[in-house]
């Protein structure tokens, strides 16, 4: 049996130190100061255990050794433990703070180190601090039982917040480099907000509700330069800034884009409307001023407007996906404005200082009305169909001045106003003048008809009533002269020369001329509406004349180059005289009376030759002229010879005298003087 050694130390009549020996090695040490034990350190194999401070406090410090080293320290205050402290391998790995029993603090270390950390609070409020050796903490707040915080950091710098509240994450927080790189913030178990940053600046913040974004805002280099805001699971707006500013807004509704505003240098650039899923509004902004407008319908642009300034300067209107309005602006003022209908222009009218000053209307893709404005006038229409205009009116002083009217590109007629009053219309077909009418006082004046580029009518008018008419065709001319609603003259041209000219008096014809090549062929002369005279002409000659009394010829008159040929004398309707001319000379006289000849006279050579009397139908007397001179004279009655006288160079030569037919009486008379009677009778 191994032997027990006690030694005790007294000082001053009061014990100040007990040793236990036991086999040789001291096994207890207690330490009295003041009739208290102040010390007690247990030693085992040579080493100590144990050591106990107690201190007047209350306070006492308890330590276990193994194997030379520390193992727990245990302090005691109060009858209460506040302080256990593990230690392995000489170093530290636990410390326990105790307060009014119960564990306030709990510090685990790991090589030295701390690694854990455990601070509580009223025994259910904990606070949780967690490292590790790469500089990493990790520390957990927990609060009435449940975990309220998570803070987690690297290097000495935050890494990540989390915040809990009712066991649900309210906020999480993420740290890199002692910045903030990420806001997690937790509202009923759904995450709300997460905010994410890069550099000390937020990148992203994103909020969320019922579960579902709410919120992404995107930033960068410390501004922000994306917002979307979601809502029911859909985006709502988005907004992306540039450089500090505001450069897109997207507003979604139900899941299609309702708004779109794109900005430059802080200033709006564009704003799109969008209605169903289709664009139905763009904004065009530029320097701060809107500088287009499109609205759109059903997918298709149906409005657009150009502003420049800040002022309206193309107003376009689209029906259809076809442009159906162009309004164009300079200086706040309308100065063109554009119609179209099915994608083809159909009216423009251009103004000038706040007034119309062109109009022009397009049908099927083509021109169809041109409407020239000055000073609030108009002042010319053009009407175009089929690509050809077809109508110009030029207004003066508010009033027409000119009409014109083409058809097939060409001219057809043109109209002359002046102060209010129509004063020229021409008519032109193919490209030629075919109509002049001109107008004075209200009034015609004249009118002119042109066919294939000649004049073929020409009208004058004086005072209402017509005065003149010229019908042109083919190089021929009709002039008709009207004095007084009458007409007074006629004349007709063929092939550039007068043909006829009619002169009227009182309402009745009195002349009728008719040319041939230039020369009169026949002239009518008429009185009181009957034919007085009528001169035919061949050559320039007459070759005919009659002259006609209360509607009876009662002369004729027949020349042939230029030289009488006929002359006939009528009275009351019956031939009374016939003269027959040959070269210049009369060859031929015959005498009427009651339709029967009366009188034969045969001339040769400008002498009379042959006179034949006829008396109620039959030959009475017969004259045969020669040189100048009787040579014969036959008397005849009832159709029998009665007397025959033949003379010779003046003088008669022979008689014969007949009776009853069969008794005969001859003389023969001689130049001598010497007579001869032959009597014959009864044959």
């Amino acid at each position: 049996m191994d032997d027990v050694v006690l030694i005790v130390v007294v000082f001053d009549g009061r014990v100040v130190l007990i040793l236990v020996v036991f086999d040789g090695r001291v096994v207890l040490i207690v330490v009295v100061f003041d009739e208290r034990v102040v010390l007690v350190v247990v030693v085992f194999d040579g080493s100590v255990l144990l050591i106990v401070v107690l201190c007047d406090e209350g306070v006492i410090p308890i330590v276990i050794v193994l194997d030379g080293r520390v193992l727990l320290i245990v302090v005691v205050f109060d009858g209460r433990f506040v302080l256990i402290v593990v230690v392995f391998h000489g170093r530290v790995v636990l410390n326990m703070l105790i307060f009014d029993g119960r564990v306030v603090l709990i510090v685990v270390l790991f090589d030295g180190k701390v690694v854990l950390i455990v601070v509580l609070f009223d025994g259910s409020d904990v606070l949780i601090v967690v490292l590790f050796d790469e500089g990493v903490i990790s520390i957990v707040v927990v609060f009435d039982g449940g975990v309220v915080l998570i803070v987690v950091v690297f290097d000495g710098n935050v890494v990540l917040i989390v915040v809990v509240c009712d066991g649900s994450v309210v906020l999480f927080v993420v740290e890199i480099d002692g910045r903030v790189v990420l806001i997690v913030v937790v509202i009923d178990g759904y995450v709300v907000l997460i905010v994410v940053e890069i550099d000390g600046r937020v990148v992203l913040i994103v909020g969320v509700f019922d579960g579902s974004v709410v919120l992404i805002v995107v930033a960068f280099d410390g501004r922000v330069v994306l917002i979307v805001v979601v809502f029911d699971g859909r985006v709502v707006l988005i907004v992306v800034a540039f450089d500090g500013r505001v450069v897109l807004i997207v507003v979604v509704f139900d899941g299609r884009v309702l708004l779109t505003v794109v900005a430059c240098d802080g200033r709006v650039v564009l704003i799109v409307v969008l209605f169903d899923g289709r664009v139905v509004l763009n904004v065009l902004i530029f320097d701060g001023r809107v500088v287009l407008i499109l609205v759109l319908f059903d997918n298709r642009v149906i409005l657009i407007v150009v502003v420049i300034d800040g002022i309206v300067v193309v107003i376009v209107l689209v029906f259809d996906g076809r442009v159906v309005l162009i309004v164009v602006v300079f200086d706040g003022r309308v100065v063109l404005i554009v119609v179209e209908i099915d994608g083809i222009i159909v009216v423009i009218v251009v103004l000038f200082d706040g007034r119309v000053v062109l109009i022009v209307v397009v049908f099927n893709g083509r021109v169809v009305l041109i409407v020239v404005v000055i000073d609030g006038f108009v002042v010319i229409i053009v009407v175009v169909f089929d690509e050809g205009v077809v109508l110009i009116v030029v207004v003066f002083d508010g009033n027409v001045v000119l009409i014109v009217v083409v058809i097939d590109g060409r001219v057809v007629l043109i109209v002359v106003v002046f102060d209010g009053r129509v004063v020229l219309i021409v008519v032109v077909f193919d490209g030629r003048v075919v109509l002049i009418v001109v107008v004075f006082d209200g009034r015609v004046v004249l009118i002119v008809v042109v066919f294939d580029g000649n004049v073929v009518l020409i009208v004058v008018v004086i005072d209402g009533i017509v005065v003149l008419i010229v019908v042109v065709f083919d190089g021929n001319v009709l002039i008709v002269l009207v004095i007084d609603g009458r007409v007074v003259l006629i004349v007709v041209v063929f092939d550039g020369r007068v043909v006829l000219i009619v002169v009227v008096f009182d309402g009745r014809v009195v002349l009728i001329v008719v040319l041939f090549d230039g020369r009169v062929v026949v002239i009518v002369v008429l009185f009181d509406r009957s034919v007085v005279l009528i001169v035919l002409e061949i050559d320039g000659r007459d070759v005919l004349i009659v002259v006609v009394i209360d509607g009876s010829v009662v002369l004729t008159v027949v020349a042939f180059v230029g030289r009488v040929v006929l002359i006939v004398v009528l009275f009351d309707g019956r031939v009374v005289l016939n003269v027959l001319i040959f070269n210049g000379r009369v060859v031929l006289i015959g005498v009427l009376f009651n339709g029967r000849v009366v009188l034969i006279v045969v001339v040769i050579d400008g002498i009379v030759v042959v006179i034949v009397l006829v008396f109620n139908g039959r030959v009475v007397l017969i004259v045969v002229v020669f040189d100048g001179r009787v040579v014969l004279i036959v008397v005849v009655i009832d159709g029998i010879v009665v007397v025959i006288v033949v003379v010779f160079d003046g003088r008669v030569v022979f008689i014969v005298v007949v009776f009853d037919g069969n008794d005969v009486l001859i003389v023969v008379l001689f130049d001598e003087g010497m007579i001869s009677i032959v009597v014959v009778f009864d044959g």
